[in-house]
């Protein structure tokens, strides 16, 4: 009979009449790839098995990801026992004895005391069986690929198939990377956006430089087209070259899988060149495509800045004319000093926008002062100019500056702001006089504002006192509040410090030593390269979108609530209207992004401190150097991709506020929207300026940019909040190590925002009595403000705060959904897969993780679940810590690091704890190999997995060290810190094998739970912001309904020696899930019937409080017989000669163990030694006795002397006969 993977004729699910065919798809979809269970195969049926088929290699064609976890489930080897020792071969493997009814079969076995003990044999044919389901399932994988390749179609309709191939494309990670960011993704994507970011740069100055030059308008016009439209083909061709590479990946992993498990299947390169070439072309194409839209974008935004700056030509000249004008009068002796002092603050600037420290003796500054002091004087730029700096820019600060002056009448050595800050006071009015000024020389807010940055530079050289630059720092404050400078005492110090000068001099208190300097440029290289992994960008970049869809949802409500409410005008009446504006965020990454390009240029060109802050500073939130030195520039290489993405978002954002603000204005002479506001013209024929916006309308879209970011600095916050958030990234940024390691927050920005997005979408504020009371705890203790506004965030209304409550309701909704479909068997932050594996979204989740956990607790007291306080305030804290294995130090009273330093002395050693945490931080110098080492784990099964760091076989000089040398040869800080690094036998980091297969691959770590090795379960998932993990075994599922977390159930303190810890985890996660299987139905939980009356696990029914005591006694009692069993095993070995030195690393730990344990109590081992002098061949002390040994095999037999001597030790005899020097032996 003619097998089904013959077949050529027959549509593949024309096949489901061929029994044999049937079974392999059964084999399949319960083998492990998909983990169906018997109930959903008989539901789905044969029919629908064939289709699934069709469609999972649809995707695989199609798709990376499905490749990439083809390959590394065609690579995991369920034919192999990757144990340390066998247990089918040692017969050792033992589950603990309980009464009941359980069918099983006893053994007599002899305890290390002599005792005989009945224990089960373990259950190998049930673990054997699982393997055995899988390695079919790997079988069955390969004959089904035959019949799928061999079949002329799929047989599932052309719709359906056309479909199935759109679903691939569209799910794949590098299409959803593009799509998330509107273009700025991998391959033919990247290379579209990539090819068309160099020609953003600097058109505006591009335009204005040729229109001076009197090039004709057309001309330049064509000019710009050519330039955009060229980057279409250049996207092209690096696109093929991305799109191919990836193209290439995917073929190897397909070819390969099929390798795998198709017997006689063979691939050369030209296979793999040929799919590369298709990938290549369809990239190209695409990668055109997308630069093509992109340089219609672009042409679109140069033909609005074209306008612009064509409309302003004539108020550029006039306003140029009246600037000669005001200079060519001033008085010499005031124009000097004026001079000088804009010298000094454009000098100042440069040196902000290069990360360099301000220098008046070097060279270049020198020249370039001269340069700057020669265009003021006579108006001719030149080469020593920044080109940056536009003439009228340079001069009409400087006649500003005159005209200030002038104005105000200033008394000798009166600085302006002084002077202004006296006005106000006084109660004149001179803000009308400022803006006149500020307009006869068409100068932004910001552009004006440096006359106050160089009266503070000139009164850093006056004052030389910190009490005296503070006041003058108080007055520029006055200033802002004012809105007279739109830059504030805060950020005036920050400029300064930042660059150095008389100023930072004399503010002694923010400066930092060399020494300081270059330890916070090494904390910063440390926290960028924790966040130069890509997924990292691929968990932000989701986090985006699904700000996005927030984003939306908030102003879905506020117009909502206004149209209900309406607004009262000034006649009384009230007027209610749909503002709009709620896809403002979304245009502005899509159909706007001319508009958003445009607003982004015109804000270099007007504010560049406020444009850097926003696109520069905030991204550098893991700098705490300043610095612009070697290892900064390193770790924002490194970055380049978080970034680059981070932008877009901003652009979007920015635009978005601008747009929904001027839509809630709705005044005529400034238009109903943006996209208005940039085309309008003013009566003197140039367009609007971003200057031209009312008081706080750039500044609501500049917080909100950052706010969509998680970048806000907090500066205008007047909270409680508001001003601790400052407190710390200030802490942050003097002190380095002491926040980022100390307090274990190394983005302190980052989660202040987090914690306001969790304050927000949570609905705490109502929980606690409304959100006014809230504010009083927390937000609004020096609110002086309009009623309108809660708390100390003026850019934060009651509207936002309403309207923000309502879609963290519908989130806690959506949180509650996902529980139902869980029945609260999976965690909160996990999400169940088609295969059933769970993927953890707790990183892209971000703040609104707490609106899954609320979910997650209504359904659970909605049902009567056990409510786990302990759990769920871990929950909670990591929520709001921000940063997930990084968060929990932020509510914690005392440094981790700290607290183990003291215990290590006090102990005379160095802890364990400690080791780890010193690893912990060296390790974070190596995250950008976790890339590479998930790679190798997708593709060599052995290589996948998290190493096992705990030392199991210690040095010889293990328990002999003080602190400082258990540190300097700590096996467990070395593993620690190095468990990043690819796991290949060429190179070996951590602990490996020493023999076998898996020889020269670490020892993994098992939870024991579950058969697979943490981390295992298709690694590069971590690439993608989402971890996906194995489908959790039915005592995961069980532990998580009742509240029950393995790391507490099994860890350090239940069994502290390292060697019988590995041994005891691996030996649980293959046997503990099938044991629980087996126990739970059968066993009679107590035979008296007193406590659980007679019955099993499952006869407890919902009475979750007997299930949870009944689960963890099993748990307990369990994890103790195996770990006794493993310490026998391991006493037995001891007795063998021949085989002892194979232990010898448990001797060791055991040694130290016991020993910390002795120098508790009465101090270090040394005492045993001296008090037993002829049982120790003289030796003064352990340390000499454990050094004399001849071979390891001795060296253990002289460590077990010791320890035999430690319970008969008696120290009150010791001190009584300490004075003789008796000693017994």
């Amino acid at each position: 009979m003619t097998s089904y993977i013959e077949n050529t004729e027959t549509p593949f699910t024309d096949l489901v009449g061929d029994e044999t065919f049937n079974d392999d798809l059964k084999a399949f979809f319960t083998g492990g790839r998909y983990n169906y269970t018997q109930e959903e195969m008989d539901e789905l049926g044969p029919e629908q098995l064939a289709n699934d088929f069709v469609e999972h290699m649809r995707f695989q064609s199609l798709n990376e990801g499905t490749a990439a976890k083809d390959l590394l489930y065609v690579l995991r080897d369920y034919r192999t026992d990757p144990s340390m020792s066998n247990p089918e071969q040692k017969g050792r493997q033992f589950v603990p004895q309980y009464p009941g009814d359980v069918p099983k079969r006893y053994e007599d076995y002899e305890m290390p005391d002599g005792t005989i003990k009945k224990r089960w044999i373990s259950n190998l044919e049930e673990t054997r069986g699982r393997d055995e389901r899988y390695a079919l399932g790997q079988q069955a994988f390969g004959r089904l690929i035959t019949a799928f390749d061999n079949s002329p179609e799929g047989g599932t309709g052309a719709m359906e198939t056309g479909g199935d191939y759109l679903r691939a494309f569209a799910t794949s990670p590098s299409t959803i990377f593009t799509a998330a960011t509107f273009g700025f993704g991998v391959g033919s994507k990247a290379a579209a956006v990539l090819a068309s970011k160099g020609t953003q740069v600097a058109i505006r100055a591009s335009i204005a430089k040729q229109m001076r030059s009197n090039v004709a308008h057309k001309i330049i016009k064509d000019g710009l087209k050519k330039k955009l439209f060229k980057s279409a083909a250049v996207a092209g061709g690096q696109s093929f070259l991305m799109e191919g590479a990836l193209g290439a990946s995917s073929s190897l992993a397909r070819n390969e899988t099929r390798r795998q498990v198709v017997e006689g299947y063979e691939y050369g390169p030209s296979d793999v060149v040929k799919d590369t070439m298709i990938d290549g072309t369809v990239g190209a194409t695409l990668g055109s495509l997308f630069g093509l839209m992109g340089a219609r974008s672009n042409n679109k935004m140069s033909e609005i800045i074209f306008d612009q700056v064509r409309n302003g030509e004539k108020l550029r000249r006039a306003s140029l004319k009246t600037a000669n004008a005001t200079i060519k009068a001033a008085d010499p002796t005031v124009l000097n000093k004026t001079v000088d002092d804009v010298v000094e603050i454009f000098g100042m600037l440069q040196a902000k926008q290069k990360g360099n420290k301000l220098d008046p003796l070097d060279p270049d500054f020198v020249a370039q002062g001269d340069g700057i002091r020669s265009l003021i004087l006579t108006g001719k730029p030149n080469k020593y100019v920044a080109s940056t700096l536009s003439v009228e820019t340079v001069r009409g600060i400087a006649a500003a500056s005159l005209d200030m002056k002038k104005a105000l009448k200033l008394k000798p050595n009166q600085r302006i702001t002084a002077a202004i800050a006296e006005a106000i006071e006084r109660g004149d009015l001179i803000t009308p006089d400022i803006v006149a000024i500020k307009k006869k020389y068409s100068l932004s807010n910001e552009q004006f504002s440096y006359i106050f940055l160089s009266d503070l530079s000139r009164a850093g050289k006056v004052l030389q006192t910190g009490s005296m630059i503070s006041k003058a720092l108080t007055n520029i404050e006055v200033l802002a509040q004012e809105g007279i400078s739109s830059i504030s005492g805060l950020d005036a110090a920050e400029v300064f410090t930042d660059v150095g000068g008389e100023v930072t001099e004399a503010l002694s208190k923010s400066r930092r030593s060399k020494t300081a300097e270059a330890f916070g440029q090494v904390d910063s290289l440390r926290i960028a390269f924790m966040t130069s992994q890509l997924g990292t960008t691929s968990a932000n970049v989701g986090t985006g979108v699904f700000n996005t869809l927030v984003d939306i949802s908030d102003n879905f409500w506020k117009s909502t609530i206004r149209a209900a409410k309406g607004e009262v005008m000034p006649d009384g009446t009230v007027k209610r209207r749909w503002i709009g504006g709620t896809l403002s965020t979304l245009r502005g990454m899509s159909l706007n992004r001319a508009e958003a390009a445009v607003v982004k240029d015109l804000m270099l060109d007007e504010s560049p401190l406020a444009f850097r802050e926003l696109f520069y500073e905030t991204v550098k939130g893991m700098d705490v150097s300043g610095s612009n030195s070697l290892l900064p520039k390193v770790g924002r290489i490194l970055n380049t991709l978080n970034i680059a993405t981070d932008s877009v978002f901003k652009e979007a954002a920015l635009y978005s506020g601008l747009d929904r603000r001027l839509r809630e204005l709705n005044d005529p002479n400034l238009g109903s929207n943006l996209q208005e506001f940039l085309t309008r013209t003013k009566p003197d024929g140039s367009n609007m300026k971003l200057s031209d916006l009312p008081e706080g309308v750039m500044d609501y879209a500049i917080d909100a940019a950052q706010r969509f970011t998680f970048q806000k600095g907090f500066k205008k916050d007047k909270s409680l909040f508001g001003h601790g958030a400052r407190g710390l990234q200030s802490l942050h940024h003097k002190v380095p190590f002491l926040v980022s390691v100390g307090m274990d927050t190394p983005f302190p920005r980052y989660i202040a925002n987090h914690l306001e997005y969790a304050h927000d979408y949570s609905g705490i504020g109502i929980i606690t009595g409304g959100i006014e009371k809230l504010d009083e705890l927390v937000g609004g203790l020096s609110n002086t403000r309009t009623s309108t506004l809660v708390g100390g965030d003026v850019n934060k209304t009651m509207l936002d705060r309403t309207s923000r409550t309502l879609t963290g309701a519908m989130l806690t909704m959506g949180g509650y959904g996902l529980a139902v479909e869980k029945e609260g068997k999976v965690d909160f932050d996990k999400l169940v897969a088609t295969t059933k594996t769970e993927v953890d979204i707790s990183r892209m989740a971000g703040p609104w993780a707490i609106n899954l956990l609320l979910g997650d607790l209504i359904y659970r007291f909605q049902h009567g679940l056990p409510m786990n306080k302990t759990v769920t305030k871990e929950n909670a804290l990591e929520i709001l810590g921000g940063v997930p294995d990084l968060s929990s130090g932020v509510f914690e009273l005392e440094a981790k690091l700290v607290s183990n330093i003291f215990k290590s002395i006090e102990a005379g050693t160095a802890t364990p704890q400690l080791e780890k945490n010193l690893g912990d931080i060296i390790a974070t110098f190596t995250y950008p190999a976790t890339f590479a080492r998930d790679l190798a784990g997708q593709v060599n099964y052995q290589s996948a997995g998290n190493p096992y760091t705990r030392d199991m076989k210690p040095s010889e000089t293990t328990g002999e060290r003080n602190m400082l040398e258990d540190i300097l040869h700590s096996n467990l800080l070395k593993n620690q810190a190095t468990r990043f690094f690819t796991d290949t036998p060429m190179f070996s980091y951590t602990q490996s094998w020493a023999a076998g297969k898996s020889k020269g691959f670490d020892f993994k770590l098992y939870t024991p739970f579950n058969p697979n090795p943490v981390g295992s379960w298709n690694p590069m998932t971590k690439s993608f912001g989402a971890v996906e993990e194995p489908p959790s075994s039915l005592i995961q599922q069980e532990m998580t309904l009742l509240g029950l977390q393995d790391y507490r159930m099994f860890g350090d303190k239940q069994q502290p020696n390292p060697s019988v810890q590995y041994q005891t985890r691996y030996f649980l996660s293959q046997k503990m899930p099938n044991l629980f299987k087996a126990w739970k139905t059968t066993h009679r939980l107590d035979l008296d019937g007193e406590t659980y009356g007679g019955r099993t696990y499952d006869e407890l029914g919902n009475d979750y409080e007997k299930k949870r005591n009944a689960l963890e006694n099993f748990i307990n009692e369990t994890i103790r017989e195996e770990a006794e069993l493993v310490t026998s095993m391991f006493d037995d070995i001891l007795q063998q000669p021949e085989n002892k030195k194979k232990v010898v690393g448990y001797v060791r730990n055991q040694y130290e163990l016991q020993g910390a344990l002795f120098h508790r109590a009465y101090g270090s081992l040394d005492k045993i030694v001296q008090f037993y002098p002829n049982q120790f061949e003289g030796a003064k002390t352990s340390k000499e006795y454990i050094e004399n040994a001849g071979s390891i095999v001795d060296e253990i037999n002289r460590r077990q002397r010791i320890m035999a001597f430690i319970p008969k030790y008696d120290f009150k005899k010791d001190m009584k006969l300490g004075t003789t020097r008796q000693r017994y032996d």
